[in-house]
This record gives structure tokens, sequence and C-alpha cells, in this order.
């Protein structure tokens, strides 16, 4: 009997698919609203515990890794770490993402020369997580707690400061230019010029 009866509807559902795919959206829903008011509470009962799974289909995680490394690329990093506590999965994906985080990297990270190159997403992760760090707290003006060292010697305003490899250069209205040893705060030479705007020394 249950055959029989499994027989008559499945062409019946079938046509009913094919009808409804061929609907506009309103109509779906309006479509929808009308079974629902002639079901049964078991049968709503049972809906009711379905819903969470129908409407919470993860794409991302079903898609090759090609598809949704290129998807992902359209984030912003801040955003992408937050997407990374979504699940296991995701955070899977989004860390085998090596080309979108050495982007990240080179659009965050000032001296170029610290971005080692063919490395495993897992490296330009972390340094992207560390030089965003060091911008938000330049950004609040708490990167330094308290004063490293103080470099005293100009007997006017500095205009200018260069900082490479552990020397400091200050440009003084004192006409002035100071090298600083930032180890060892102290000055290892002074160039008498004119008023220094900018400084730039490799």
């Amino acid at each position: 009997m249950e055959e029989s009866h499994s027989l008559t509807v499945k062409p019946w559902m079938e046509d009913c698919h094919n009808n409804f795919n061929k609907l506009e959206d309103i109509d779906k829903l309006d479509f929808v609203n009308s079974i629902i008011g002639l079901c049964p509470a078991t049968v709503l009962y049972k809906l009711s515990g379905q819903l969470d799974n129908l409407l919470k289909r993860d794409f991302i995680a079903h898609l090759p890794h090609e598809v949704a490394h290129h998807l992902l690329s359209f984030l912003p990093p801040q955003t992408l770490l937050c997407c990374c506590s979504v699940s296991s999965k995701w955070q899977d994906i989004i860390e085998s993402c090596t080309f979108v985080w050495r982007s990240a990297c080179l659009r965050s990270v000032v001296n170029h020369k610290h971005i080692l190159a063919s490395q495993e997403s897992k490296y330009y992760k972390e340094l992207f997580i560390r030089s965003h760090k060091h911008y938000l707290h330049l950004k609040r003006g708490d990167h330094c707690v308290e004063p490293v060292c103080v470099c005293s010697g100009h007997t006017d305003r500095v205009m200018a400061v260069w900082y490479n490899d552990g020397k400091l250069a200050t440009g003084s209205d004192d006409h002035s230019v100071r090298i600083w040893d930032c180890k060892e705060a102290s000055c290892i030479n002074v160039l008498n010029t004119h008023t220094v705007g900018n400084i730039h020394f490799l």
C-alpha cells in the first residue's frame, strides 16, 4: 500500500517542484506560506527543527579552495581574522590563502625588506597581525609606554627624522643634522647644513 502511495505522490511532487522553480520569488513566498498554513502541528514541529540547517548553509566550506580563496580576497584582512572564528573549516581555508595574506603584508608593512618571499601563508598572516598591532598602538599614541632614550643636542626644533638599521638622523632648524646610535643613545656625528625639511639615508 505504501509503495503504491509513493508511486502516486512522486510524479505529483516532481511536477510541483518544476512549477515552483518557475515562480518569481514573491510567488514562491506566497506558495510556501499557503503550504505552511495547511500543515498540522506535528509537521510544523518537525519543520521548525530543520530550519537552522536549511537557513545556515556554509557555502565557503563546500567550494573548491581556488574559488573560496578568490571570494575571500575581496575581504579586508581584519574581516578575514574575524571569519577565522566562524569554524575550524573556515580557519583552515583562510589560513591557506597565501596570496591574500602576502598582499595584506605588502599594504601594511612599511619596510618591505622584512617580507620574505616564498613563505607559507601562516608566516604572512602572523606578520600582518604584528604590523597591524603596531599600527593600532601608534594610532592610539601608546606604542611606547615610556621613553627608551633621550637624545639631547639640538638647540632648535627638530623638523625631520629618519631611522635605519639602529641609526637615527634628526634635522633641525639649528642648521645641523645629527646622527644617533639608538642602542647607545649617543650622537655619533654632526653635519652642519641649512634648515632641514626632510632626511633620507641608506
